[in-house]
């Protein structure tokens, strides 16, 4: 049964309730090339060319970035963006290639492939596995939005105007988290749309919050203004003030545990600090060598909001003295930091 669909000049694409997705429309892959000939109207000149036609494509796999058909996808928005079961999200990339064959015939490869939005470490960048996935709607003008397991909301792209509400006006390649005017995370979002240069949502309470360009009224604040906080709608002349951000990176306050054995399980309390007091998200960039435990080294935890997260791990194998690990935090406006240290098993070692 389909679930979602999205529609542009040339193909139609659909969420199935299995979780996969399937395209239909214009035949990329199977171009028809004719010779005709033309008329010059002003030389009366008659000459030869090519013109390229398309077929109709039926419903064909999306696939993932290994070429398998994608599964897993709950959301589906814009046709460009799909949200994953894991709480990640993946954008959709039509890829074709043309090879001549020996014969001299050409032959089209390729379709419509999936990959993963990537954080700042360059690994996928999750939401948490209740997260809602936004359409932009036709106008929108950023990448997609996004409301987590937290029911705060993160958002991907232009933000010429304010659009995606973090207190500035740069571009963000990667995800953001959207605050009002005190630097808090703008949380309990039930709905959110995005109009070209300003940004909706409605909250659990009720309200209605908007941001961006107000040149034509859309913040309803009677006023001509940029915002680029998010700032309820209030219905009367009082007005609504707003002072540009800054951001400071967070910190790890807390010390690794640098000694292990290959009895005990590894443990590790992490603690951060964050200036603007934002949400953290952690990441194990690296461990090396990478099968060091039997059963991985793991950050636990990674969504509390108070910056906390537990590094665990079980006993190690003999024979492994060390083992380099790499830590990384991201605060909800894309300040990010990293910790690296060396777990040392054997009965002597120090800190890297």
């Amino acid at each position: 049964a389909v679930r979602d669909l999205s529609s542009s000049d040339d193909f139609t694409m659909a969420r199935l309730s299995d979780g996969s997705l399937v395209w239909w429309g214009r035949d990329f892959l199977h171009p028809q090339t004719t010779e005709v000939e033309r008329v010059n109207c002003a030389t009366g000149e008659i000459y030869t060319t090519f013109e390229t036609s398309y077929g109709y494509q039926p419903p064909t796999a999306v696939l993932d970035s290994n070429g398998s058909a994608i599964t897993g996808v709950v959301a589906l928005a814009d046709g460009e963006y799909v949200l994953l079961d894991d709480g990640s999200i993946s954008y959709i990339y039509p890829s074709f290639s043309t090879a001549t064959q020996g014969d001299g015939t050409t032959v089209t490869t390729g379709g419509f492939y999936t990959y993963p939005v990537n954080d700042i470490f360059g690994q996928p960048f999750s939401f948490g596995s209740s997260s809602t996935l936004h359409d932009t709607g036709s106008y929108g003008n950023m990448d997609y939005l996004v409301s987590d397991a937290n029911d705060t909301l993160w958002l991907v792209g232009s933000n010429g105007y304010g659009q995606l509400g973090i207190g500035n006006n740069s571009y963000q390649s990667r995800p953001v988290q959207t605050i009002y005017s005190n630097n808090t995370p703008l949380e309990g979002v039930v709905d959110a749309t995005a109009g070209t240069y300003h940004t909706a949502a409605t909250l659990t309470d009720g309200s209605l919050w908007i941001w961006g360009d107000d040149r034509y009224g859309q913040l309803a604040s009677g006023r001509e203004i940029v915002r680029p906080y998010a700032a309820p709608v209030l219905f009367s002349t009082t007005p609504v003030t707003t002072t540009m951000a800054t951001n400071t990176a967070p910190q790890f306050t807390s010390s690794p545990n640098l000694y292990g054995n290959t009895v005990d399980p590894y443990l590790y309390q992490i603690t951060t600090s964050d200036a603007e007091n934002h949400h953290r998200k952690f990441k194990l960039i690296s461990v090396s060598p990478a099968d060091a435990w039997g059963t991985p080294l793991a950050i636990t935890s990674v969504n509390r909001a108070d910056g906390t997260a537990t590094l665990t791990g079980q006993t190690p194998p003999s024979g492994v003295c060390s083992v380099d690990v790499e830590l990384g935090v991201i605060d909800g406006q894309g300040g990010s930091a990293r910790q690296s240290f060396t777990i040392y098993l054997c009965s002597t070692g120090a800190s890297s």
